[in-house]
């Protein structure tokens, strides 16, 4: 989890505007912190209903039900989290619009078709 937080944090503080970057901050520790409160309760559901899936000692009981359920859970994650990104519209940033200027600038005459 903190390795994925780096880029997270960043990519929210681009994106977000100036007014805007405290809240969006909060919102993205909270969303962190939502979801590690949903995988508690997700355990505490799945030992719940079916006891065999997460068993109290792990040597007696069928484990990987519950990873095959985790790993559904990711797989439509990662389906959801597919759409966003192709449908997202990325906000250059002030800096971010500086260092194509400079590029240009900075580019020999008949090499501006080169640019990227």
């Amino acid at each position: 989890m903190p390795f994925l937080s780096i880029p997270g944090l960043e990519f929210a503080y681009s994106q977000s505007s100036k007014n805007l970057r405290g809240v969006i901050m909060g919102v993205f520790l909270a969303m962190s912190g939502c979801g590690m409160f949903l995988s508690n309760a997700l355990i505490s559901i799945v030992s719940s209903l079916a006891s065999d899936w997460y068993p109290e000692n792990i040597n007696t009981g069928s484990l990987e039900s519950f990873f095959f359920l985790i790993s559904g859970l990711m797989l439509l994650d990662c389906v959801i989290f597919l759409v966003l990104a192709f449908r997202y519209k990325y906000v250059l940033a002030e800096n971010d619009l500086s260092e194509v200027e400079v590029t240009k600038s900075e580019t020999p005459k008949g090499e501006e078709s080169k640019l990227v």
